[in-house]
């Protein structure tokens, strides 16, 4: 409207300007009129001067109007213009404020004070309140001092810095508790003049990325450790830079630094003595795409001076099957190798061991009938060498009778003594008297040409073990020595010392002593080495040996919870070996029952025994001293005997082995009925009784088979004294 008004003014003006006094002008040029008009006209041209103040004034204003229509028009460009830059403004702040808030980051502005400027919603949110809320106020208003003085830290030292600051920060979120691991980017705010006036901050929640990364380096961690304690390394080989690369596991193998760079073909194969063929077999891989699997030894750069390697290697290709390395694997299998060789050394050993324990099983189950044998073959002879006249011509046939059956109980005892399937009373006993005595004997015995020596030490460290099976052992193994220089002489030593035995020989912990024995003779054969402590194993002529000594002399060892070695070199000796343990035990002197004088007696005494011929000489030899003997080979009836008269004996020997029902058995009920019966009882062979188990179970005393007649009285006078006495 204005503007309109503006227009109509000015044409106004122009038409009062221009037109109006241009009037008088236009008369100039008419045929001037008769009379009095002339003096008009005169009088009109006198006033032509005022028109003119008129004209210029009327153009002053329409020059002034026009300027103002000018700038009138100016400024309503300027206006347009400044509307249209507002609303470019306002879109791209709510572009700009759209976009904010879409991003999940946190974003927020502070000035210099930390006073909060700005910020998008994600930052509302951690917040928990509202932008309205937040701006104008401080981290201190929201957050515990401690977390506040870490912002404000962060900030100032982004405005200082002049550059962007980052960092790690953890963050709770006030809604909902969530707390996550943030990278936070603060970067200062100039003003025109370059004047820092806030900071700028941008925080994204790395908690994913952050989990990632440790169960990546979690996982690497695992793959080294598991390859580490399975020594077990990976390598690749480059095609096209023919360089190689090694897992720590890999460098580790060949003794090199982890940091070490050189990884490479001539390191590795300057480690490998047989270098030409795992090279070779790389070239086949290479050239050929032959994977391979093969062993080899390498001396590592640093550490064991050899070990065994396992290496398995294959073609790697691209996507479109191109091959651009070789991939393989390596695998310390030294202790694999020795605990092979190990297997099959024990498995020789177990196979020796079970030839042992088959003889020893058989032993075992012929040991009680055998004995049973000579039992009665030893009474009749001994009752009748008693009778006849010392001049008698039998008399040298029953002693050698006797003498026979003796030897023939000393070897069912060393059978089964090498089966350890006979008990034995041991002690504790120091092994050097043991030693010096047995040597004395064996001096008397060697020839001049084989020198006896001894070391032995001076440590009084008992063995708990028995001393006929100890010198057993002493003989054997010296005889044996003897043998093997019999022909051209040497030297052999006696050598006791405390020794710790190897692991290999798989003995319980604790404190052993070796007892060896080393001579000069020929030597053991390799191929029979394994033989040696079988059963029957004999390379002496006929006469010189059974084959029996050292696998009764294992038995002993074994025995005793002990172990026995042998080292032999053809032509230059043997060692043998013993480990005894040490006991912490010491010697006592038990104080022994007194003994009747007389050595029978009256008493009645009820034999029980499933061999006849035992209970006759047992009958016989015990009626001869003055016993009141009743015999049966039932235990059945020896239970009814005592049931019907339980006062009618005052002693029973029973066998072990009763068919129906055993020795142990009948023992048991015999004592249910009469608590105060003396009871012995006698076995050729029983792995289920021992000489205190029986005690245990209330039994006096305990005989082997076969029985010296005058043991046998012994014990049977013993134990009726005893009892009368108790």
């Amino acid at each position: 409207m204005t503007e309109k008004i503006l227009k109509r003014t000015s044409v106004y003006l122009v038409y009062f300007t221009l037109i109006l006094p241009g009037l008088p002008c236009l008369g100039k040029n008419l045929p001037p009129a008769p009379g009095p008009q002339q003096k008009i006209l005169t009088n009109q041209a006198h006033t032509a001067p005022g028109a003119y103040w008129l004209l210029a004034i009327a153009l002053g204003a329409a020059l002034v109007m026009g300027m103002i229509l000018f700038r009138n028009r100016r400024l309503k460009a300027e206006q347009d213009c400044r509307q249209k830059l507002e609303k470019t403004i306002h879109q791209a702040q709510a572009y700009h404020r759209t976009l904010v808030n879409t991003v999940p980051d946190l974003i927020w502005s502070k000035d210099l004070q930390g006073v909060y400027l700005s910020c998008n919603k994600t930052f509302e949110m951690f917040f928990g309140a509202k932008e309205s809320a937040i701006i104008g106020k401080t981290d201190y208003d929201f957050n515990p001092r401690e977390i506040s003085d870490f912002f404000r830290e962060n900030d100032l030292k982004a405005i200082t810095a002049g550059t962007p600051c980052i960092n790690e920060e953890s963050l709770t979120f006030a809604d909902n508790g969530y707390c996550g691991i943030f990278e936070t980017i603060k970067t200062p705010i100039y003003d025109t003049h370059g004047a820092p006036m806030g900071v700028l901050g941008i925080a994204r929640d790395i908690t994913d990325r952050k989990k990632a990364e440790a169960a990546l380096k979690e996982n690497e961690r695992r793959y080294k450790e598991a390859q580490r304690m399975g020594h077990v390394g990976n390598w690749e080989y480059d095609l096209a830079t023919r360089k190689f690369w090694g897992s720590d596991e890999a460098k580790r193998l060949f003794g090199l630094d982890l940091e070490s760079q050189n990884f490479s073909t001539e390191t590795i194969e300057s480690c490998i003595p047989d270098r030409k063929r795992v090279h070779q077999s790389l070239m086949d891989i290479v050239e050929r795409n032959i994977p391979y699997d093969i062993e080899f030894e390498i001396r590592p750069m640093a550490g064991p001076a050899t070990r065994t390697l396992r290496s398995m290697a294959e073609i790697i290709t691209d996507d479109a099957g191109k091959p651009t390395k070789v991939a393989g694997v390596i695998h310390d299998i030294t202790q694999q190798k020795q605990a092979a060789l190990e297997k099959k050394k024990l498995e020789a050993q177990l196979l020796r061991a079970r030839k042992i324990e088959s003889i020893g099983t058989l032993a075992g189950g012929i040991a009680h009938d055998f004995n049973n044998i000579l039992y009665p073959i030893i009474g009749f002879t001994e009752m009748s060498i008693d009778e006849l006249d010392k001049n008698h011509p039998v008399q040298e046939n029953l002693m050698d009778i006797l003498q026979g059956a003796k030897r023939a109980s000393e070897l069912v005892k060393q059978i089964l003594l090498f089966s350890s399937q006979r008990a034995v009373e041991k002690e504790p006993l120091q092994l050097q008297p043991l030693i010096h005595e047995a040597l004395r004997l064996l001096r008397s015995t060697f020839p001049a040409n084989i020198e006896i020596k001894h070391d032995l030490y001076d440590g009084s460290d008992p063995v708990l073990a028995n001393p006929t099976e100890i010198h057993e052992i002493i003989m054997n193994l010296s005889t044996n020595a003897y043998h093997a220089m019999e022909e051209t002489g040497g030297t052999l030593t006696v050598h006791l010392s405390r020794s710790a035995p190897g692991p290999e020989l798989n003995l319980s912990p604790g404190k052993y002593c070796c007892l060896s024995f080393s001579d000069t003779g020929a030597g053991i054969p390799s191929d029979i080495m394994d033989n040696i402590f079988d059963p029957y194993f004999t390379t002496k002529p006929l006469g010189k040996g059974s084959g029996l000594g050292l696998s009764v002399i294992h038995g002993i060892v074994k025995n005793h919870m002990g172990a026995i070695t042998v080292d032999s070199t053809p032509g230059r000796g043997s060692v043998f070996k013993v480990f005894l343990p040490i006991t912490p035990l010491s010697k006592t002197v038990a104080p022994r029952p007194s003994l009747s004088e007389k050595p029978g007696g009256d008493e009645r005494i009820l034999l029980v025994d499933d061999e006849e011929s035992i209970v006759k000489i047992g009958i016989q030899l015990l009626e001869r001293i003055g016993y009141s003997v009743t015999g049966t080979t039932s235990s059945i009836e020896a239970l009814s005997l005592i049931k019907s008269s339980p006062d009618s004996f005052d002693l029973v020997i029973t066998d072990m082995s009763m068919p129906t029902m055993l020795g142990t058995e009948l023992a048991k009920k015999l004592l249910a009925i009469r608590p105060d019966l003396p009871i012995i009882l006698c076995s050729g062979f029983s792995e289920r009784i021992t000489p205190k188990t029986a005690m245990d179970m209330g039994i006096k005393a305990f005989l082997e088979k076969p029985v010296l007649a005058q043991d046998l009285f012994s014990k049977i006078r013993n134990v009726l004294d005893l009892e009368k006495d108790g």
